[in-house]
């Protein structure tokens, strides 16, 4: 009787209700496998319909979680010697791994419930993203079965949970009892935007019917999904990392603009140095004139101070100086006086001032530059590192859905058909010793990768407090050099202002000595014309 309610209830799911078990057994789920007992009554029933699991679906790259499928024995004392206790390891919530070792297979319902477990809160949270399964319980009769039911608590049915909907089969004796009480899949769980689900509802009544039967049947291990979400979740930290490079250069903006300043500061300096040279070229012509004419001129100079003095040019020079004193020159009385002497002391004072401003402008560009390359080259690294592993993570998850829609249409194609092919029947007794073998070899390799998953869990938390360290290291050297930068700054502004200072000087000192210079000509055509005189 149990095995033909299993049957019925399998033969009138919907289309929809083949959707939700279908997207179940998703390879992008990354779900636990479970290989539900059939509840069946003879062990030679179970047999028929079990298929073997594809040994693509065994592979390492498939990350999917082995389930210890009870083979429906037809007595609980076989099925309770072959039960296995779960390692507390892979119950941690860190492995999202779920083993399931459900007794379902029991010939009375009552053994059946005393050997269930409950499942972890900690598993069916909304965090763990795992799926909700409602177990079949395999009792005779479909009160008992209804006793046991669970709800759906509303969290998990919500769209951010990005759960699957399992349309629990709650063991009523007829089909349509069961039609009546299943539930819609929300289209936002179905849409493309929720990690690209195969939908494979397009199948039609009658092979939808058909294709339900088997896959129930069968032993078929379910594909994966976590390489998607582990994909998006590694996007959506790549675009947290992005959003953090802008910041950053945003940062770097205000810096920069110090920078733009310092720049147009050092090229005012470069205006100043070339005036500088152009005041020196006329000292030194002054100096070779005055070494290549010797005592005779220096006796020249000495009479023409004299008579300077009292020229009209330094009447007005005086009268200037006296309506208009400036503080930063000093004295005003020390420069109505025409001194030459002292000229040249001053302008070496002038060309150290401006060779320390131009050297520390400098250091300050060189160091500007080097930053700007430095964070430049950082951010186009970091850009083609994501765009690289993003690539390859998409071109992965393409094959993956091709291969799939391949499978999935193959197998429409057969069921339509008719021409499905079953897997021959094998003795009970040697099909649990080859499933003994795999749960075994399986078990070995899922607790290695448990182990290699804590170190790497170990490395990362390692490398994450190191990076931590290395960007607070980071700031308080950002920092100083910030401040460093600020000072060099404020030095370089009042060297800037210095050197405006020096350059209003210069330049009224240079028509100081045009002026002098022109006195100078009239004063040696006087003294030319003076001797001539003399000479007659």
């Amino acid at each position: 009787m149990e095995t033909n309610v299993e049957t019925q209830r399998q033969e009138s799911g919907s289309p929809k209700e083949l959707a939700g078990i279908r997207a179940q057994k998703a390879p992008e789920a990354a779900a636990e496998f479970d290989y539900r007992e059939l509840g069946e009554a003879e062990a030679g029933l179970a047999s028929e319909h079990k298929e073997e699991v594809p040994e693509e679906v065994n592979a390492p790259e498939a990350a999917a979680e082995f389930d210890y499928r009870e083979l429906g024995e037809a007595e609980a004392g076989l099925a309770s010697e072959h039960k296995e206790e779960v390692p507390e390891e892979v119950n941690a919530p860190e492995a999202a791994a779920e083993f399931d070792y459900r007794e379902l297979g029991e010939a009375e319902a009552g053994l059946a419930s005393e050997h269930k477990e409950e499942v972890p809160e900690e598993v069916n949270a909304p965090e763990a993203a795992a799926e909700f399964e409602y177990r079949e319980l395999g009792e005779a009769e479909a009160g008992l079965a209804s006793e046991h039911k669970e709800e759906v608590p509303e969290e998990v049915n919500a769209p951010e949970a990005a759960a699957e909907f399992d349309y629990r089969e709650l063991g009523e004796a007829e089909a349509g009892l069961a039609s009546e009480h299943k539930e819609e899949v929300p289209e936002e769980v179905n849409a493309p935007e929720a990690a690209a689900e195969f939908d494979y509802r397009e199948l039609g009544e009658a092979a939808v019917q058909e294709s339900e039967v088997h896959s129930s049947a069968s032993g078929a291990a379910p594909g994966r999904r976590s390489s998607i979400r582990f994909v998006l979740a590694s996007i959506e930290e790549k675009e947290n990392e992005l959003r953090e490079l802008e910041a950053r250069e945003k940062a770097v903006e205000s810096q920069l603009q110090v920078y733009s300043e310092v720049i147009g500061l050092r090229k005012e300096l470069r205006l100043v140095k070339e005036e500088t040279e152009r005041v020196r070229r006329q000292l030194d012509s002054i100096n070779v004139f005055a070494e290549k004419h010797g005592n005779a001129v220096e006796r020249d100079l000495n009479s023409a101070e004299e008579e300077a003095q009292q020229s009209h040019v330094q009447q007005v020079w005086t009268s200037v100086c006296r309506e208009r004193p400036n503080e930063s020159l000093g004295d005003p009385s020390s420069w109505t006086k025409v001194d030459l002497d002292n000229l040249s002391r001053r302008v070496e004072a002038a060309r150290g001032k401006l060779q320390a401003a131009s050297n520390a402008a400098a250091k300050v560009y060189a160091s500007q530059e080097d930053m700007i390359n430095k964070n430049t080259e950082e951010r186009d690294k970091a850009k083609a590192k994501l765009l690289e592993s993003v690539g390859v993570e998409m071109a992965k998850l393409v094959e993956t859905r091709s291969r799939l829609k391949q499978l999935d249409d193959d197998q429409r194609y057969h069921f339509r058909r008719g021409t499905h092919v079953k897997q021959r029947h094998v003795p009970s007794l040697k099909e649990q010793d080859i499933m003994k073998g795999r749960v075994y070899k399986d078990e070995s390799r899922q607790f290695g990768d448990v182990v290699l998953l804590e170190d790497e869990c170990k490395d990362l938390t390692e490398w994450v407090n190191g990076a931590k360290r290395e960007l607070e290291d980071n700031k308080r050297s950002y920092a100083k050099e910030q401040s460093e930068l600020e000072e060099q700054l404020q030095v370089m502004e009042d060297n800037g202002k210095e050197a405006r200072e020096l350059r209003a000087f210069f330049e009224r000192e240079n028509d100081q000595l045009k002026g002098l210079k022109q006195d100078l000509q009239r004063v040696m055509l006087y003294a030319r014309a003076r001797h001539h005189e003399l000479l007659a």
